[in-house]
């Protein structure tokens, strides 16, 4: 190592306590809210796993039937088969929440379920708080300075979906961001030549289409710089990514008998409920507008911030940064993934949901806005990062604080009805600033 790179090296290190104070600030700032679903109600499931594992020693939700089926009626993020009650999505999620649940275990224990609410809010708030001080160690290790790295950590933390989705509840969200950041954060020690971490980095990356098989698109760019980078290690990045996602792929085939698992049973269930059919029918053109720019759920309309992200991609191409090229492309096969939805706007919840995965890697692509010579140093750049960034704060504020209010629901179900995502005077912000400030 030479003298230069021991000064950064040394440096790096003098300022990891500001990761760990900018980790539990967050961690705080996400729980102070009194909200518990974050406007996802797909965490009822992954709030009931760790509680069948640790009371009963087992995945199904089955001792839990008359709090999930209190009619008779499954709801939509539960299926049955062969006599288990199971969740619609892969238990992953559910399994990284065990240790909060293990540690908590003398509180909730024989308490009632509504209980289990408080515990899953604060594992998720903590995977998404780690996931913040793993995008600022990333920062840090590309070259960026204290200062530089807190303000985009930050940003990443309370200005983008992060904020109003991933910590306010227990949906895959949390779970997948958590090693997408980490996959973002080995990339860069590969990049810097350490050892080992491509290896890590393919863990990572099988970690998340485990928990949520849509980050393929987000990930697998980044696997395959690892692969390129890794020279050595190539085998084992492959490996990496293979054993974490066969592992998934085996649960399913012993819990339904299908490849992909409770989503391949999902879409029956669905049209018994009257909900629309997930599946990839939808127009591409209409899911990309709809995901970046529709007052419903446009990603430029909830975090503005993260249109910024554009201009520091184009940065990297010209300079032709492979890594950051790598990043650009998940966020932008993210997007493409998703417009082919049928449902791209991801029924009821606050803003691009759908989106939250890839925010470590928008928040990479903030940073060659501050490559020499630097745009922010300019006046018109520096007023449009702040500007940006506070309208993106109240957006996630008020999304974290106001997640159910009715424009998901009334005047008309936006399943029903996805056009009303388009509606430029009733639009879910305006309800909300409504509804939380009358």
């Amino acid at each position: 190592m030479s003298k230069n790179e021991l000064t950064r090296e040394v440096a790096r290190r003098k300022h990891l306590p500001a990761a760990l104070w900018l980790v539990l600030g967050t961690l705080l700032v996400y729980n102070l809210t009194r909200t518990y679903g974050g406007g996802c109600g797909d965490e009822a499931p992954n709030r009931l796993i760790p509680l069948a594992i640790l009371q009963h020693g087992t995945l199904t939700l089955n001792a839990y039937r008359d709090v999930v089926a209190p009619h008779g009626q499954l709801p939509y993020w539960a299926v049955e088969h062969a006599g288990a009650l199971l969740s619609a999505y892969p238990p992953a999620t559910g399994l990284l929440a065990l240790p909060v649940y293990l540690l908590l275990f003398p509180i909730w224990n024989g308490q009632p379920l509504s209980t289990s609410m408080v515990v899953a809010k604060l594992a998720a708030s903590l995977m998404a708080a780690l996931s913040v001080g793993l995008v600022y160690a990333a920062l840090r290790r590309l070259g960026a300075s204290l200062k530089i790295g807190l303000i985009l950590a930050g940003a990443y933390a309370i200005a983008t979906p992060v904020y109003s989705i991933a910590s306010q509840s227990l949906c895959q969200h949390p779970a997948a961001t958590l090693p997408v950041a980490a996959l973002a954060y080995c990339a860069v020690r590969a990049r810097n030549g350490d050892s080992l971490w491509p290896t890590l980095g393919g863990l990572a990356a099988g970690a998340a289409m485990a928990i949520r098989p849509q980050t393929a698109p987000a990930v697998l760019p980044l696997v395959g710089y690892l692969i390129w980078k890794g020279k050595g290690e190539r085998a084992r990045v492959v490996g990496g990514v293979l054993a974490l996602v066969a592992a998934e792929l085996a649960y399913n085939m012993a819990a339904t008998g299908q490849l992909a698992g409770a989503y391949a049973l999902m879409a029956p269930r669905l049209a018994s409920l009257g909900l629309p059919e997930v599946g990839f029918g939808g127009n591409i053109f209409q899911g990309v507008a709809g995901l970046l720019f529709s007052p419903g759920r446009g990603l430029f309309v909830f975090a503005p911030v993260t249109i910024l992200a554009v201009a520091g991609a184009t940065r990297a191409v010209r300079r032709k940064d492979t890594l950051m090229v790598a990043a650009a492309c998940g966020v932008v096969a993210t997007v493409l993934f998703y417009g082919k939805f049928s449902v791209w706007w991801g029924g009821w919840t606050f803003g691009p949901r759908y989106l939250t995965e890839v925010m470590p890697l928008v928040a990479l692509l903030w940073y060659p806005l501050f490559w020499p010579p630097s745009l922010v140093k300019s006046a018109r750049w520096r007023v449009a990062f702040i500007s940006l960034a506070a309208a993106s704060v109240f957006v996630q504020f008020l999304g974290a604080y106001s997640p159910t209010c009715s424009w998901n629901a009334r005047p008309v179900s936006v399943d029903v009805q996805p056009q009303r995502n388009w509606d430029f005077v009733d639009s879910p912000i305006s309800r909300c600033v409504h509804e939380r400030f009358r």
